[in-house]
C-alpha cells in the first residue's frame, strides 16, 4: 500500500505521475483542504477519483487535531500503517515529519513543489542538515492524543527524489518526471504551430521592486517586433493594475487573464503558440517538459534594469539553479 501527501494542485500533479512512473497499486491519496476557489476548482479539474483506490482530506483547523483525525482514517484503511512508499513535496513541512514519524515506510519518495523542492535540496538535503520543527506545547499535545511528535527531518537511507529539475550532485536517486501522463491526458502536443503567436510568462513586481516598467513594455514591444508575432501574456498573480493598465496598450499583446495554472491553461483552453518567454519562472521547467514540441526561452534581464538589484541577484540565481536555457539582453 501507498499513500500520497498532496497540498496544492500542483503537487497533485507531480503525484499523478509519481503513481504511474512507480507502477504504485494500492494507493491512498491525502489531500489538504484549498483555502481559495480558484485553487479547489483546479484540484477538482485534476482530480479523477476512480484513480485513487481511497481519499482522505486534510482539514485546516487545529494542526493537531487534523493530524490525529487523519492518522485515525489512515489505521481504519490501513491498521499496521505500514506502507511500501510514502510520496511527499514538503520535506520540512510540520504534517510530513508527524506522519512519518508515526508510521512506518519502505521507501520515501519526494516530488515537486515548484522552486521549493531546488530550495530544501540546496539548503538542507545536501548537506544533509538535521532540522527540527518541534515545537514543546504540540508535542505535548501531540502525546495526550497518542501520537509521536515530528520526527527530526534529514534524508533517510530510504530517501530518493521524483524530480524533473536537474539536482546536481545529489547524494540520493533521482528519477526524471517528464510529465508524461498529462502530456497525454492533455494532448499537449496540439499546442505548437510555427505560425502561432508567441507567449510571456509575466513577472511579479515589475515596477515596484522588480524590472523598470519601461524596460519590461520596451522588452516586450521588440519580442513581437522580432518575431514577427502577436504575443499572448499571461500576468503573474501578484501584478499591480497600472502594470496591466500600461501593457494593454502594446499593439499586438493580448492580455490573457487565466483561471488554471499556467501548464494546464494553454492546453485546456486549446491555445496555440510557437515559442514562449519567462524571466527565471519556474514555470519553465514545467512547460519545457509538458509541451516539448514548443521552445521555451529564458531572458536574463541585466541587474540595472532592476528597481532593487538584489532582485535582479536573485532571479539570475534561480535561472541558474533551474538550468534554464537563457538569453543574456541589454
Amino acid at each position: 500500500m501507498n499513500l500520497f501527501l498532496v497540498t496544492s494542485p500542483f503537487q497533485l500533479l507531480c503525484a499523478i505521475e509519481a503513481k504511474s512512473q512507480y507502477s504504485a497499486v494500492n494507493n491512498i491519496l491525502v489531500l489538504r483542504e484549498e483555502k481559495s476557489p480558484t485553487s479547489a476548482a483546479q484540484m477538482q479539474l485534476l482530480l479523477n477519483k476512480s484513480e485513487w483506490d481511497h481519499i482522505l482530506y486534510l482539514g485546516r483547523k487545529s494542526k493537531v487535531w487534523e493530524a490525529w483525525k487523519l492518522l485515525y482514517n489512515l489505521k481504519k484503511i490501513n491498521s499496521s500503517l505500514q506502507f511500501n512508499s510514502v510520496f511527499y513535496a514538503d520535506y520540512s513541512a510540520w504534517r510530513t515529519n508527524v506522519m512519518l514519524n508515526n508510521l512506518t515506510t519502505d521507501k520515501e519518495i519526494m516530488f515537486d513543489d515548484g522552486v521549493g523542492t531546488i530550495r530544501e535540496f540546496k539548503d538542507k538535503i545536501k548537506p544533509e542538515l538535521v532540522v527540527s520543527r518541534n515545537k514543546t506545547s504540540r508535542d505535548v499535545m501531540l502525546k495526550l492524543v497518542g501520537l509521536n511528535p515530528p520526527r527530526k527531518i534529514f534524508p533517510r537511507d530510504n530517501f530518493s527524489f521524483f524530480s524533473f529539475f536537474e539536482l546536481a550532485g545529489s547524494k540520493q536517486p533521482v528519477t526524471t518526471n517528464h510529465l508524461q501522463q498529462l502530456q497525454t491526458r492533455l494532448n499537449t502536443s496540439r499546442c505548437y504551430s510555427q505560425e502561432a503567436p508567441i507567449a510571456f510568462i509575466g513577472q511579479g513586481m515589475v515596477a515596484e521592486k522588480g524590472i523598470n516598467l519601461d524596460y519590461y513594455v520596451n522588452m516586450l514591444e521588440s519580442l513581437i517586433k522580432e518575431n514577427g508575432a502577436e504575443l499572448i501574456y499571461f500576468p503573474h498573480r501578484t501584478e499591480a493594475e497600472f502594470v496591466k493598465e500600461r501593457l494593454m496598450k502594446i499593439e499586438g499583446l493580448t492580455y490573457h487573464q487565466s483561471t488554471l495554472p499556467l501548464e494546464l491553461e494553454v492546453a485546456v483552453e486549446g491555445i496555440t503558440l510557437s515559442k514562449i518567454y519567462g524571466i527565471a519562472s519556474t514555470a519553465a521547467v514545467t512547460l519545457e517538459k509538458l509541451y516539448p514540441e514548443i521552445p521555451v526561452v529564458d531572458l536574463k534581464v541585466p541587474v540595472k534594469h532592476y528597481l532593487i538589484e538584489e532582485f535582479g541577484d536573485n532571479f539570475h540565481t534561480v535561472a541558474n539553479e533551474l538550468n534554464l536555457k537563457s538569453i543574456n539582453l541589454e
